[in-house]
């Protein structure tokens, strides 16, 4: 549950609260009361203090989930707690003879000693509730005796709101030393008015419908009622605009108005229950149940709302209305100041970068609209195009002359070559190891190296290895023999790489074992490896593509993209078809995914169809040789970023694994029929992918590994006889070895590294072999808490890499046969590459280099 989500079923025991205190105020005995109503609140302040302790100590698991969830819960009650406290214990005080002052004051000790106890930095929930307590309590105090002060506060909430609404779009220079100056000046402001703004809101609420105004007009009422609910109102409007807002930079402007607000409004609400009388007091209770609603659900619908997508939609009122201007002048306006309120009541500035305003330019027949853009706060910014019309030049829109300082302003680590580089590993002792320890030498030695794909047989790798152009941090092509481990780049091969992933997606081997480079650029090419010469493409096909998405070594498909359509790309002749209405998701940082079949007959798209999750996702089936569209099929299923994952498990079913979904779909009927992996074949009622630690369909088998607190099994699904078979494994890190020889490793997450590495191993369809358990010698301690196992089905051997090194374990005795020191240091981690047709390792050690391990 969200912390908002919490916050407002605070609501419960807030109403509880406030219902109980006023049965005891409504007693018999007026004097007594106060003090009674005193201790009440004490003692509930204290129990709550104690439950929080009490879970806070004993009920850890999963991830301390149990105290944030139930601090969250009780942070309003406490807050309203606090500020009856304070408003009532000097009357409460002056009515108590001394016994009851003991206990209350007992009570107030006990209180502050669980509340000391139970503080905690990690939710910060005491800058929340003791400054919403203050100022409940005293903006209540003063603003009930004195309506005009109540009135003079609500005028200074709404000018602190209205400068809030205007530095979001005029952000401040901070790097000038008299504005930062100015800003820790107003920062306490910022802290106070969200919740000052709505106990005001609630003082002029109760001011309005007490019984005790005789003299107050039904104007004057209705005055107060409509000032009041326009504090709340305009904080909503505050707290919508700051949530959408909070996207484009990752900001906190809309929670840090939300979350004190909110709660204090529940607080407000119980106050106003005490304070009103007769059919006036329902109006707490409906205060308590719709202010913290109302604010909550601005934020979270901002929080829901594009800012590309109301940016795209000033575009288009502006071009509206430059249209209309064209039509009526005959020309396009030279500046859009020149739009008239006819054509514009007013121009809405892009909503990209806070500050920034449109890039327009025209000669009176022609437009364009620009504006720097970004598709996500720490993205590369560059100049966007929106709209255009008319006879538009070719030449760069002047604007663009600023990019290089706007790339400088917002600064992007995809751009920085050092910025998305792990850690700079700490110095560790060496590992023991039973073995003769060798050391190699790094063959590239490099920040980062981009791994592809063996050659058809086996014999080269390709690589893309960074290097630097100008500012910018730029990819060559290389390959590796595997007989040698020599490197030999591809010449005329190089590539920025600034959004790009190096070589994965950009390149496919053909049937022949030349290689298809596709980078970003368009510069489409033949590579026959380690040789110079190449054959262009770039010119064969009537669209400039951008991406080798997936290819299919048994056929030679290849599945091409460009900007606007997927093609089909035959390995042998290179001819390409287009896929008909199957369009790529067009947004920067936004990820399609595709699968061929087995015998690449077909291929499976998973397109995401816009930029968030509501949008869903789209699965297209396409028959692999003509490209025409078998099924089209919509999903909810959908990431903010990414469409769900797809695994042909055979040339008839498709594995579907979305962020909430996991499914076999088969395609043998009609229509295709869904299967809930989980629920259907695994008979597992648990949730995904949350239960699920690791998922995987090696050796043509599905397996999962459930991370459940009653239930930590593996289940193993065989296809050829729709068996499932569950294993309990006896250590942390099974492998399972499937027959075809493929491995997989079915751990549980690991924070920490273990005190030892020790496998179980466990051959699956092979009832009669035993599963020992190993222990790997020669990685601990290490840079990173995962170890990364390499199977060598041909020599019946593990390979194992860390920071410290590289190990090869013998199976199933598990013996160390050899283990390799890392010149380089080892990187924070490393992996071994899959292996090929030559006895030998290829090692990645991240921020560290390559390495190439011969093995005879």
């Amino acid at each position: 549950m969200t912390t908002l989500l919490l916050s407002q079923l605070g609501i419960i025991p807030a109403i509880l609260i406030a219902l109980t205190g006023l049965l005891i105020l409504r007693g018999e005995d007026k004097e007594r009361n106060t003090p009674r109503f005193l201790l009440f609140l004490l003692g509930v302040m204290v129990l709550f203090q104690l439950a929080l302790f009490i879970i806070r100590r004993y009920f850890t698991e999963p991830y301390n989930q149990p105290i944030f969830q139930a601090t969250w819960l009780l942070a309003p009650s406490i807050l309203g707690i606090l500020a009856l406290i304070l408003l009532n214990a000097w009357t409460a005080w002056i009515n108590m003879n001394r016994g009851t002052r003991m206990a209350a004051g007992l009570l107030a000790l006990v209180m502050a000693f669980l509340f000391a106890l139970n503080r905690d930095s990690q939710w910060g929930l005491e800058f929340l509730i003791l400054p919403g307590a203050l100022i409940l309590s005293i903006g209540w105090a003063l603003g009930r005796p004195h309506p005009r002060l109540a009135v003079i506060l609500s005028l200074f909430s709404i000018a602190v709101l209205l400068f809030t609404n205007w530095i979001m779009t005029h952000p401040p220079d901070y790097d000038n030393p008299n504005v930062r100056e100015f800003g820790m000046v107003l920062f306490p402001l910022f802290y106070i008015v969200p919740g000052l703004s709505v106990v005001m809101s609630a003082v002029l609420f109760t001011d309005s419908l007490t019984q005790e105004e005789e003299s107050l007009s039904r104007f004057h009422r209705a005055v107060k009622i409509t000032f009041s609910a326009s504090l709340i109102l305009y904080l909503a409007y505050i707290i919508y605009w700051g949530s959408i807002w909070d996207h484009t930079d990752d900001g906190l402007l809309g929670l840090s108005l939300v979350q004190p607000s909110a709660i204090t409004a529940i607080g407000a609400g119980m106050v106003m229950i005490l304070a009103t009388r007769g059919k006036s007091r329902p109006v707490g209770l409906l205060f308590m149940l719709i202010v913290p609603v109302m604010l909550n659900q601005s934020f979270e619908r901002g929080w829901r709302v594009s800012y590309h997508e109301i940016t795209e939609g000033r575009a288009e009122r502006i071009a509206g209305a430059l249209d209309q201007f064209k039509e009526r002048e005959g020309h396009y306006p030279e500046s859009l100041n020149e739009l008239s309120p006819r054509d514009l009541l007013f121009i809405q500035q892009p909503m990209i970068l806070a500050g920034e305003k449109w890039c327009y330019e025209s000669d009176g027949n022609y437009y364009r609209l620009a504006a720097f853009y970004r598709e996500f706060f720490s993205a590369p910014v560059s100049l966007r195009l929106y709209k255009s019309a008319g006879d538009v030049p070719t030449s760069p829109i002047p604007s663009e002359e600023r990019l290089a300082e706007m790339k400088g302003k917002y600064y992007s680590p995809m751009e920085d070559p050092n910025a998305m580089q792990p850690p700079t590993p700490a110095p560790l002792p060496t590992s023991v190891v039973n073995t003769q320890r060798q050391t190699v030498q790094p063959i590239v030695r490099a920040p980062a190296v981009s791994v592809g794909k063996w050659s058809p047989d086996g014999m080269y790798l390709v690589l893309g290895l960074p290097r630097t152009s100008g500012n910018q941090s730029a990819m060559s092509l290389s390959f590796l023999k595997a007989d040698s481990g020599e490197i030999c780049p591809a010449s005329e091969t190089q590539q920025a790489t600034g959004m790009e992933d190096g070589v994965r997606e950009h390149f496919a081997w053909l049937p022949d074992g030349r290689l298809l480079y596709v980078p970003a650029s368009g510069e489409m090419a033949l590579l026959s490896p380690c040789e110079p010469d190449s054959v262009s493409l770039t010119d064969s096909y009537p669209v400039t593509f951008t991406h080798a998405l997936d290819y299919h070594e048994g056929t030679g498909r290849v599945l091409l993209k460009n900007q606007n359509s997927f093609w089909i790309l035959d390995g042998h002749n290179l001819e390409a078809i287009q896929l008909p209405n199957v369009t790529p998701n067009p947004f920067d940082l936004h990820w399609d995914h595709f699968d061929w079949s087995p015998e690449g007959n077909r291929i499976a798209i998973s397109r995401l169809n816009g930029r968030t999750a509501r949008e869903g996702s789209t699965l297209f089936i396409v028959n692999g040789t003509t490209g025409a569209v078998e099924y089209e099929l919509p999903m909810e299923d959908a990431t903010d970023q990414s469409a769900p994952m797809v695994i042909w498990t055979s040339e008839e079913e498709l594995l579907f694994s979305g962020d909430n979904a996991l499914f076999l779909v088969d395609f043998s009927v009609v229509p295709p029929k869904f299967i809930d992996v989980l629920r259907d074949i695994f008979l597992l009622d648990i949730s995904y992918p949350n239960d699920v630690s690791t998922f995987a369909w090696e050796g043509h088998h599905i397996s999962i590994r459930v991370n459940h607190p009653r239930n930590q099994g593996i289940y193993v699904f065989h296809p050829e006889t729709s068996q499932v078979e569950i294993i309990q494994p006896k250590s942390a890190s099974p492998l399972l070895f499937f027959p075809n020889g493929e491995m997989v490793e079915m751990a549980n997450y690991i924070g920490d590294p273990p005190s030892e590495d020790i496998y179980e191993l466990i051959w699956v369809d092979a009832p009669d072999t035993a599963s020992p358990i190993i222990t790997v010698q020669g990685h601990l301690p290490r840079n990173y808490p995962n170890l990364f196992p390499r199977y060598l089905p041909e020599s019946s051997q593990l390979a194992f890499s860390s920071s410290q090194g590289v190990s090869l374990v013998s199976i199933p005795d598990g013996e160390t046969v050899g283990f390799w020191e890392l010149a380089g240091g080892g990187g924070y981690s490393s992996y071994v590459v899959p292996p090929s047709a030559y006895p030998a390792l290829v090692v990645v050690a991240d921020g560290d280099g390559l390495y190439y391990i011969p093995l005879r």
